[in-house]
């Protein structure tokens, strides 16, 4: 499952203000504000402070473009988050177009910019935008900054889960690498959590529960009990008890990251139907098919919702369903479910990034 760690960037106040003033708020501050609601996992609330430090902008603060830009770029964030990312996607296309207008297409905060849009395509399950955008975005960097900055360590933790899902492990683990010689906090986590993934990808599975554990225990000095990432890792490890055989290790896991997604994302989540998914391939495993073709359907539909009926992804877990139904003895039910799919190449179900 995608855990990849957004930098979210603070914006300077204004000359005077202090993080007291109420009355009028200024941009910054609510811009601040939002930022702590994101790395809280209160998206919605970063969301909405996001959104009235837009406004400050205009009305209070016209001639403060680079820091507007930090704002449309966080709200792009909590939208993405969210899942919504056909909003995100608006919002981060006319940012990247004004970036480049104003400042040059190789500019940094073009790369930024870029590196935005990148992270979304990651989530929107469309892997071959999301490779051409972080790898623009890096580039950038490497011109523009010098050291190991978290602008950096964001876009090689990205870059490297991008990697891996091309199966460019050796590449990806540099990356990530880079991460956990050179950050903290939430991103390292987030960059064991990857080379977690790497490792199971290659059957590697002591390897990838150390991993895991790892990351769990950093993300637990990191990040709120509840928080997205800490579900991804979960459902990491979930993954990989499941691919030994240590099934009711692994339904726990997958039922504890269930659990935090639907409270902190909502139950019509991708997040969330992605769970249900991992968790109907366990009861499948496991000969339990009225609970597998429950909890497939419930997936299917939020995924449907999320990425389109034709997805790689929907019509991996269409595929995934009708074998349950044939293993329940419906075979013309099953027949018309793959009818569905009939002739779409599927690229691969990504559960465990």
């Amino acid at each position: 499952m995608k855990a990849i760690s957004t930098l979210i960037v603070l914006a300077a106040l204004a000359p005077g203000q202090t993080t007291n003033v109420v009355t009028p708020p200024d941009p910054a501050e609510l811009n601040n504000r939002g930022a702590q609601a994101y790395y809280q996992g209160r998206f919605a609330d970063a969301e909405s402070l996001y959104r009235d430090a837009l406004k400050s902008w205009d009305q209070c603060a016209p001639g403060r473009e680079a820091e507007r830009a930090i704002t449309v770029r966080n709200l792009g964030a909590a939208l993405r988050v969210e899942g919504r990312f056909a909003e995100a996607e608006t919002l981060l296309l006319e940012a990247l177009k004004k970036a480049e207008a104003d400042q040059g297409s190789e500019s940094l905060e073009a790369g930024r910019t870029a590196n935005s849009l990148a992270a979304l395509y990651w989530e929107w399950e469309q892997v071959d935008k999301a490779a051409a955008l972080a790898v623009r975005a890096n580039s950038t960097f490497d011109r523009t900054l010098t050291g190991h900055t978290p602008e950096r360590a964001n876009n090689w933790e990205l870059l490297g889960s991008i990697y891996i899902a091309q199966e460019r492990y050796a590449e990806a683990e540099q990356l990530l690498h880079k991460v956990t010689e050179n950050a903290e906090g939430r991103i390292v986590a987030s960059a064991y959590n990857e080379l977690a993934v790497a490792a199971l990808r290659q059957d590697q599975f002591a390897k990838a529960e150390s991993l895991a554990r790892k990351a769990l225990e950093i993300a637990s000095q990191s990040v709120p009990e509840n928080h997205r990432i800490r579900a991804a890792m979960l459902n990491n490890l979930g993954q990989i008890h499941r691919f030994q055989g240590r099934y009711e290790e692994a339904e726990r896991d997958y039922r504890g990251a269930l659990a935090i997604w639907r409270d902190s994302l909502g139950a019509q989540h991708p997040d969330t139907g992605k769970a249900y998914a991992n968790l109907a391939a366990l009861y499948h495993e496991r000969g339990r098919e009225a609970g597998a073709e429950e909890l497939y359907r419930r997936a299917t539909q939020i995924l449907e919702s999320a990425y389109g009926k034709n997805s790689p992804l929907v019509l991996r877990l269409r595929n995934q369903l009708a074998e349950v139904l044939r293993a329940e003895g419906r075979p013309t039910e099953a027949a018309a479910v793959r009818r569905k799919t009939a002739g779409a190449v599927s690229l691969g179900f990504r559960n465990t990034q």
